[in-house]
């Protein structure tokens, strides 16, 4: 793989070469050495209860956020998350009223057509 070095001065190994070889070893000792890991089972019950302290500490934080919010007398993000949905609803309820709106005055221009029409021809007889 590598340069013997009692080659050195004789033969240089072209530095592309090199460094793919030394890029392709390095993935390879990588490689293994993640394979034995992942086997384990002490760095998998390791890892499993880093995940846990981490989202154990996440939830404290989150419930220390909500307090401090609280005696601040601002909204939470479950306060945040009611009125999102709120003004959904409403958006919603407004679409569908401007919808019927629309209806609404098709028809009564559909009808203001028909009295014309009917007017029109009254006059005509």
């Amino acid at each position: 793989m590598f340069m013997d070095p009692s080659q050195f001065g004789k033969q240089f190994m072209d530095p592309t070469q090199f460094g793919k070889q030394f890029y392709e070893q390095m993935e390879k000792t990588f490689i293994e050495k993640m394979n034995e890991l992942i086997h384990n089972p002490s760095f998998l019950a390791n890892i499993s209860k880093g995940v846990e302290a981490g989202l154990e500490g996440k939830k404290k934080n989150d419930e220390l956020m909500k307090n401090y919010l609280e005696k601040m007398n601002m909204p939470t993000r479950e306060d945040s998350a009611k009125i999102l949905q709120y003004l959904q609803k409403i958006e919603s309820k407004l679409l569908d009223l401007e919808e019927k709106i629309e209806d609404l005055s098709d028809e009564i221009g559909d009808i203001k057509q028909s009295i014309k029409t009917a007017a029109g021809e009254e006059k005509i007889w």
